[in-house]
């Protein structure tokens, strides 16, 4: 089944891919995330997004204002590692 994907989606998805791989590769737990929230952070900023750190201890939210009144739209994704003994 082919996926149809935005060409705005398109063109970042390696950047994606590439933050997806260096979260990876530093693995952090619990709310000992402070690279990864930084590393969030700072390409929400690179997106346009109005960001705020510190939600929490390293929590992350990111603000896309649109150009259009109406309700806001708004995205989560609870981030929960287990450790693996």
């Amino acid at each position: 089944m082919a996926v149809k994907v935005r060409s705005e989606v398109a063109a970042i998805a390696d950047d994606i891919i590439a933050i997806r791989r260096d979260i990876h590769k530093y693995p952090e737990l619990g709310f000992d995330v402070h690279r990864t929230s930084e590393l969030v952070a700072e390409h929400l900023k690179d997106l346009g997004f109005d960001v705020v750190t510190g939600i929490g201890k390293t929590g992350v939210v990111g603000d896309l204002k649109g150009n259009k009144s109406g309700p806001p739209y708004r995205f989560r994704k609870p981030e929960i590692f287990h450790t693996v003994l």
